[in-house]
């Protein structure tokens, strides 16, 4: 869109420029050709105009579209990691389940064989 949005200003800028060389070289006794030129620049003015509001259009247009992409890729992102999330929860409670289990096995084993050893 920049290019075409430069290219709009040039355009513009060059027929600005251009009707008023046209208008300061044109001979002064000629009211009709300088009539002939300022109202060629206006069209040229107001096609520019045109294009401009219709680039204009087209950015938001394009802009609208990006903006729906960028939350539905927004909303995959968070339900990826509202997924991972949970998945992570779920690891990490089975890791503390395994220990727990794990400390009281031997916990018992620990008191098994105290209490052996005092048998003996």
């Amino acid at each position: 869109m920049s290019e075409s949005n430069d290219f709009a200003r040039g355009f513009l800028f060059g027929a600005l420029i251009g009707g008023g060389v046209a208008l300061y070289l044109t001979a002064r006794s000629s009211p009709e050709v300088r009539e002939a030129l300022r109202e060629r620049g206006q069209e040229m003015g107001q096609r520019a105009r045109a294009k401009a509001e219709e680039m204009a259009g087209m950015a938001r247009t394009k802009a609208e579209e990006l903006r729906g992409r960028a939350r539905e890729t927004a909303g995959d992102l968070r339900g990826r990691a509202r997924d991972t999330a949970e998945e992570w929860r779920g690891k990490a409670r089975e890791t503390v389940e395994d220990l727990r289990d794990r400390a009281q096995e031997m916990m018992k084993r620990g008191r098994d064989e105290a209490s052996s050893a005092l048998e003996d």
